[in-house]
């Protein structure tokens, strides 16, 4: 009864435990007193970032180790590489220094607010987006010579938009 996001009740979970997220995320960024450090606090919220690339690469490398080489499966995998670089070119060399710029010359209720709005809300929608990307490989990648399904072309489209929506809203 399941698909690939698990049954409803892990849904439910999930979606109370996304919700318990980003309250505390609203009650705690309202609050002063936080002594951020910028830097630590922008390097794990990219290490997130980083760990969730890595995991698409990871998931076409897994298909490409089990199928049976042709060149459609070469050209998919080489594009899942690609557009995986592409996205994390995206965050680490062009819009992370901005976001951590914004974080330092900001200080107290300020800083606060930024790093919940910028890092604890607006890239959790990144990490979705990532991860829903990834989805969207492991399918092309197992099926290459197939069109994606349905499932599969809104979890690329859907985690596309997410990522890169996720980046323009913080910036």
């Amino acid at each position: 009864m399941g698909g690939f996001l698990g049954s409803p009740w892990q849904l439910g979970l999930w979606a109370l435990a996304i919700l318990l997220d980003i309250l505390a995320a609203l009650v705690g960024g309202g609050a002063e007193g936080w002594n951020l450090h910028p830097e630590h606090f922008s390097e794990w919220h990219g290490l997130y970032v980083i760990i969730a690339l890595g995991e698409t690469l990871i998931v076409a490398a897994g298909r490409v180790s089990g199928a049976t080489w042709s060149q459609t499966l070469i050209i998919m995998a080489v594009l899942a590489v690609v557009v995986t670089c592409a996205l994390w070119w995206s965050y680490f060399p062009k819009t992370k220094p901005v976001l951590d710029r914004a974080m330092e010359i900001s200080h107290g209720i300020r800083q606060t607010q930024s790093a919940r709005d910028v890092y604890s809300l607006l890239h959790f929608p990144m990490i979705l987006g990532i991860i829903a990307f990834a989805f969207a490989v492991g399918e092309g990648v197992a099926h290459p010579a197939d069109l994606l399904e349905t499932t599969g072309r809104i979890a690329q489209a859907a985690g596309l938009l997410l990522f890169v929506g996720g980046m323009a809203t913080a910036i």
